[in-house]
């Protein structure tokens, strides 16, 4: 099976496959590349690949995907578990997938109607040997300030 997550879901598609209690693998494409695999044995999100995560994490990332592809396949692989996944229901675990997507918006919105600025992070160490090139190098932040664009 495959198609459209903007018609089916990845919630949609793991409620399906779990409450049947299938083993399947959700296969997730954003055109040629793939962007990770929840693996689900016998009704239950066993392990999860996504983004260079694993686990959870990785599981959190991909249910708020909303476009893109997916293909399920059978499950070949029956390997080790993941016990961050296993030791939750997958309801347990939409759930706090949408909670932790609540949590963010509302952070985006409190900064944004409080006027903060998010602060851009100091590069690691090893950064600071990096040859930026003619146009990077000659960037300043202060003449960055005093140019009549920036200037108010």
């Amino acid at each position: 099976m495959e198609g459209d997550l903007t018609l089916l879901s990845i919630p949609d598609l793991l409620q399906m496959i779990c409450l049947g209690g299938y083993s399947r693998d959700i296969h997730l494409y954003d055109g040629a590349t793939q962007l990770g695999v929840i693996a689900i044995r016998n009704g239950r999100i066993d392990r999860c690949f996504a983004f260079g995560m694993w686990g959870a994490e990785a599981l959190y990332k991909l249910i708020n995907l909303r476009r893109g592809r997916y293909k399920v396949n059978d499950a070949t692989d029956m390997s080790a578990s993941d016990a961050s996944l296993t030791a939750h229901s997958w309801q347990e675990l939409l759930m706090e997938a949408v909670r932790q997507e609540d949590e963010a918006e509302h952070a985006l919105q409190s900064a944004a109607s409080s006027g903060r600025v998010i602060a851009f992070p100091t590069p690691p160490a090893h950064a600071a040997s990096f040859d930026s090139g003619p146009i990077l190098s000659s960037f300043s932040p202060t003449a960055v300030a005093s140019s009549p664009a920036v200037a108010s």
